[in-house]
């Protein structure tokens, strides 16, 4: 119990720090909020209809992925026509092999009005290490 209020208060703590950017004068929160392990795990299980984003090569996924991943290849050239068929209003959690191609990808869904999204900080390689 106390685990699951130091972690939401972590949480809350890591939403409330989001950096913000600057419009012709105007601020404004960044949906991407870059989160570890177990943050990540903590909005898998208390998050209702998220998509889970893999953003890897098939040759990085078919060595292992989270259970339930939509695999769409960052580096393909069908990634933006493949995240245009996904709902920008649900939550999306992404991960690569480290963190920085899925924040590269997460960019591209903000700029595609999502409204929500999680990057895995250290990637699967994080998750894998992870207990």
């Amino acid at each position: 119990m106390k685990l699951a209020i130091v972690l939401s208060l972590c949480f809350i703590s890591t939403i409330s720090c989001q950096s913000t950017s600057s419009n012709e004068g105007e601020q404004r929160i960044s949906p991407i909020v870059q989160v570890n392990v177990d943050q990540f795990k903590t909005l898998m299980n208390t998050t209702t209809d998220y998509i889970l984003l893999d953003v890897r090569t098939p040759q990085e996924t078919a060595l292992g992925k989270i259970e339930d991943a939509l695999e769409i290849d960052y580096k393909s050239q069908e990634f933006e026509s493949s995240v245009n068929q996904l709902d920008p209003n649900k939550v999306v959690l992404i991960y690569c092999r480290s963190g920085k191609r899925s924040m590269k990808a997460a960019r591209v869904l903000e700029q595609k009005g999502f409204k929500k999204i999680y990057n895995l900080d250290g990637g699967f390689l994080k998750w894998n290490t992870k207990d």
